[in-house]
């Protein structure tokens, strides 16, 4: 009897999970513009509304129909059919031509957790992806959310620009009465109800960076930034909970740290021209909020689950929902290389009460939270300047910081008023320093060094050229996790060298931060002026150092330079490197 009760529940398990469908009713639907985005198109809304903090208009549209929810175990995983059917909303003008949301339709899109718009004659307007969601089973609500508002090629052309096709110009939200079926209970899967918060020993991979995109240009400075996708690929939990998320069983009372503790994004812009690597741009820190955990058996929530090999959850954020002025904050607040985040004083609570104040809205397109870049900086180069960004993740415990970055080479190209930034070859994992010299295999003249302090993680990489007799030394120094900061750099030379030539760039714009070059006896040094904040090398950021002189290059790691300390107890760091001998 034991046996065969056994075996039918082995049997029962074997087969296929049954997925709830859920109508989702008496929708409302919302589209919020980027009224600057559609400007510099050329593209005029009408009736206008007045932009939210973010520089965003919202629209209320109506919406007619239902939607219809794929819930496998009662866990809501996709919108899987239906269509609403939409009326009212704004007028989109452009060379003439308008179009509006009535009578458009929106439905489940071709690609998994997507949706499309399209007009009433069926020509396509939109695509929008990267989905949250908030189901409220006491209420029986869906929330779907921070989905971002992309042209669709046919209509980028139609409005005139079809270099931004895929660009997001809006966010879409959806809000529906949720048919979830009386007495319906979440079943997730057995590994997503305990967490194993391990040692703890996390490890999140950064599966996609992607869609690099314009939010604001004026005054010659140009804000951007990219939708990022990460995935779980390590053997334990990593928590995901809210800014000034209170203890509640939703987030196991915030475990395993007592604290908010959530991930942290950064990304950055950076080119290379005439043989140097520099960086031009680096946002501020956005503040992850939720994992909406897709392609795993586990619900959404605080928790971003392992579940099993190759099964760890994902979780996404749109470009637009990272160009936010209520999650974006500085640098300074985040400790890189434990990814703890310093709250008391920070901008979200600046009197140390322990209570959310609202962060100021951006203040236009320099504002220093978002990824700011001086068109000078893309505009004007010389032939063959190749640019690139990356994206990474700063997580707690992360045991391998290097899988949560990823860089890619894009065409910067101006339509209009706005940039779209084309990719130019496939994403890579890593830091974008290994683009310039491959930490394997750096080649002849070249040299990479990645340091492990201890206290963080530092990489030098080096190229020399001979140009016309002389040496040309070109140093780039990434800190990507050391947050006690440099204040000095020190290149050796050897006796009776002479030094010309001499550059230094770091990506603030700002030449009260520059480092001033001295030689010495046997070396060259540029140091940070005393006094200044801003001008130490913090986490996250790329200087540049070079110089010209008559010495050709030693072996590799035979010469050396060295990094001064900035923050107590100070001290410096010795890099064996190639450089002039």
């Amino acid at each position: 009897m034991r046996r065969s009760v056994w075996a039918a529940l082995l049997a029962l398990a074997a087969l296929p999970v049954r997925a709830e469908e859920w109508d989702l009713t008496n929708a409302t639907v919302q589209v919020r513009l980027n009224v600057d985005l559609l400007a510099g198109m050329g593209v005029r809304i009408a009736p206008a509304a007045r932009p939210d903090r973010d520089g965003y208009a919202p629209y209320a549209l109506g919406a007619d129909g239902k939607l219809v929810a794929s819930s496998p175990r009662s866990l809501f995983q996709t919108v899987a059919g239906g269509a609403l059917r939409l009326s009212g909303g704004p007028s989109l003008t452009s060379k003439g031509a308008t179009l509006t949301f009535e009578g458009a339709t929106l439905r489940p899109g071709s690609q998994p957790i997507t949706y499309a718009i399209d007009a009433a004659d069926g020509s396509p307007l939109f695509v929008a992806d990267h989905q949250h969601v908030r189901i409220d089973r006491e209420a029986r609500t869906a929330r779907l959310f921070n989905l971002g508002l992309r042209l669709t090629p046919e209509l980028a052309r139609r409005l005139g620009h079809p270099l931004l096709a895929d660009v997001g110009i809006g966010v879409l939200e959806i809000n529906a009465a949720a048919g979830i079926p009386v007495g319906a209970q979440e079943q997730p899967d057995g590994a997503c109800v305990t967490p194993n918060w391990g040692n703890p020993s996390n490890d999140v991979g950064l599966t996609q960076a992607s869609g690099l995109q314009q939010f604001a240009n004026a005054g010659g400075i140009f804000a951007a930034a990219p939708s990022a996708t990460l995935k779980n690929v390590g053997t334990t939990e990593v928590p995901w909970i809210e800014m000034f998320s209170a203890p509640s069983p939703s987030n196991f009372n915030l475990a395993p740290y007592g604290v908010d503790q959530h991930p942290f994004l950064v990304w950055n812009m950076y080119r290379v021209s005439e043989g140097r690597l520099e960086q031009i741009g680096a946002s501020g820190v956005k503040h992850a909020f939720l994992t909406i955990n897709f392609g795993c058996p586990c619900p959404s929530g605080s928790v971003l689950w392992a579940v099993g090999p190759g099964q760890g959850c994902e979780d996404t954020y749109d470009s637009g929902t990272n160009n936010s002025s209520f999650s974006l904050g500085p640098r300074t607040e985040v400790t890189a290389h434990t990814g703890v985040w310093q709250r008391c004083g920070s901008i979200f609570d600046p009197n140390c009460d322990n209570q959310p104040d609202t962060p100021p809205g951006f203040s236009g397109a320099s504002d220093p939270r978002r990824m700011t870049v001086a068109a000078a900086d893309v505009l004007n180069v010389s032939k063959g300047t190749q640019f690139y960004y990356d994206a990474w993740y700063v997580v707690r415990d992360d045991v391998n910081i290097f899988n949560t970055m990823a860089y890619q080479r894009v065409n910067p190209v101006l339509s209009g008023s706005v940039w779209s930034f084309n990719p130019a070859a496939a994403q890579v994992a890593g830091a974008v320093i290994d683009a310039w010299v491959n930490p394997t295999s750096p080649g002849p003249n070249a040299d990479y060094e990645r340091i492990d302090t201890g206290e963080g993680l530092v990489t030098v990489a080096v190229r020399a050229r001979n140009v016309g007799g002389l040496w040309r030394y070109d140093y780039a120094v990434m800190n990507h996790s050391f947050d006690r900061r440099f204040k000095s750099f020190t290149a050796s030379l050897p006796a009776g060298a002479t030094v010309s030539d001499t550059r230094f760039h770091d990506v603030d714009r700002n030449a009260s931060t520059d480092w001033a070059p001295a030689a010495g006896a046997g070396s060259l040094a540029w140091t940070a002026p005393a006094g200044v904040a801003a001008a130490p090398q913090d986490w996250g950021l790329l200087y540049s150092f070079g110089f010209t002189t008559s010495a050709a290059p030693s072996a590799a790691g035979a010469s050396s330079i060295v990094l001064g300390i900035e923050e107590a107890p100070g001290g410096q760091i010795v890099v064996p490197i190639l450089g002039p001998q």
